[in-house]
């Protein structure tokens, strides 16, 4: 599979003027930027090895196929509708559906990277101060009817034109071109913290910048916390080892769902600024069998991790490669949502999470009818398995 996501990016002719960028005195204020170690091509590789390897069979084009014309954008809205709309999207969702497949989610999960106008926000609000991007699932979603229907984003993303905004530019000294670099930056802090993802993205003509946000609580004065943050859930998880054949969790232990975090909860903590790691991917970036990321896979590992991996915003996170016991003696793995036979670096998903406790849950059902109860791990931060 890896080898489609690797293809070279449509060639792009940048014809749009330069121009200041969209910037509101309310949005987060950046903490920290620093590149994101974690997020790497061999890293992640480490990670989704058995997806990423396995066979897929493409028996139709992937993109829509280019005219002369579709390379050559005058602004924003060209780039977005003519160029990314068309050939970035449609490969990773692709790549997304095969990998639900490949494990066996596909009748009851799916995830979609596309436009966010099908995703909620504010009655009344302007929706120049929406995502351009969304990931979204059926199983995060508000409202029940026709009318009021909307997908909660998931990942929420940005465009900019490459004259308008580059990662680079954070290292520069002139004081105009700083503030052109953050203020994209904040404006994907206020989506994060509107819609409580973890995960963001900017996308440009030249680059694909992903990012990690955390929280920088003030040390004092905290505001009333918001509700409890996602825990692991059995429902969306799966068997995947190349030890082993990939198979679903009993009926028993899928409805053992911890709560989960849906949607944003108004009062959240009050914080100092957000911490960000980022990644920027070249365009240019492809080549089968190199160990590099590009735009392409890039986006399918970050759609997965916040479409099946613990993605909520919280103050600390788990180590990128941990995982954490479940009741039936597998280990659920903290990023991607994998499950795993042998779990390593064991630590608890929510490090951050202040109602942790001891927890009866519901496991099933006994010879006369009452509920079967299980203790949960909840009240241990981390531990060593030897």
């Amino acid at each position: 599979m890896e080898s489609y996501l690797k293809y070279p990016n449509l060639a792009v002719v940048n014809r749009a003027n330069g121009g200041t960028n969209t910037t509101q005195s309310y949005w987060p204020d950046i903490g920290t930027w620093t590149p994101w170690q974690d997020f790497t091509a061999p890293k992640l590789y480490a990670l989704f090895t058995d997806v990423v390897d396995s066979e897929w069979t493409v028996r139709s084009c992937l993109r829509t196929t280019p005219t002369d014309w579709d390379g050559e954008f005058f602004d924003e809205d060209e780039l977005e509708h003519s160029v990314i709309t068309s050939q970035i999207p449609p490969l990773v969702n692709v790549a997304l559906c095969h990998v639900l497949r490949y494990v066996k989610l596909d009748k009851t999960h799916s995830l979609n990277l596309g436009r966010a106008g099908r995703t909620y926000y504010e009655p009344g609000g302007d929706r120049r101060f929406k995502a351009d991007w969304a990931l979204c699932s059926p199983i995060h979603r508000q409202g029940s009817d026709y009318n009021n229907l909307r997908y909660e984003n998931l990942l929420p993303g940005d465009s900019k034109l490459s004259n308008k905004w580059n990662s680079s530019w954070y290292e520069s000294s002139d004081p105009t071109t700083q503030e052109a670099w953050k203020d994209p930056v904040r404006q994907i802090l206020h989506y994060s913290d509107k819609t409580d993802r973890r995960y963001g993205f900017l996308i440009t003509d030249v680059e694909l910048v992903v990012m990690r946000i955390t929280q920088m609580p003030t040390s004092t004065g905290i505001a009333t916390t918001r509700s409890p943050r996602e825990q692991p859930s059995q429902g969306h998880s799966y068997n995947i080892s190349s030890s082993t054949d990939i198979s679903m969790l009993s009926g028993a232990m899928r409805d053992m769902s911890m709560p989960s975090s849906s949607s944003h909860k108004p009062g959240g903590p009050a914080t100092d600024g957000y911490r960000i790691e980022y990644r920027a991917i070249p365009m240019e970036n492809h080549g089968k069998g190199k160990r590099q990321l590009t735009v392409h896979l890039a986006l399918f590992y970050l759609t997965w991790m916040a479409g099946m991996g613990q993605g909520s915003l919280s103050a600390t996170y788990p180590s990128f490669d941990s995982s954490w016991p479940l009741l039936d003696g597998t280990f659920i793995h903290n990023t991607t949502g994998l499950l795993l036979k042998k779990g390593k670096n064991i630590e608890y998903p929510n490090p951050s999470r202040e109602d942790r406790g001891p927890s009866w849950v519901t496991v099933g059902s006994q010879e006369d009818g009452e509920p079967a109860l299980a203790l949960t791990l909840e009240p241990v931060v981390s531990l060593e398995i030897t």
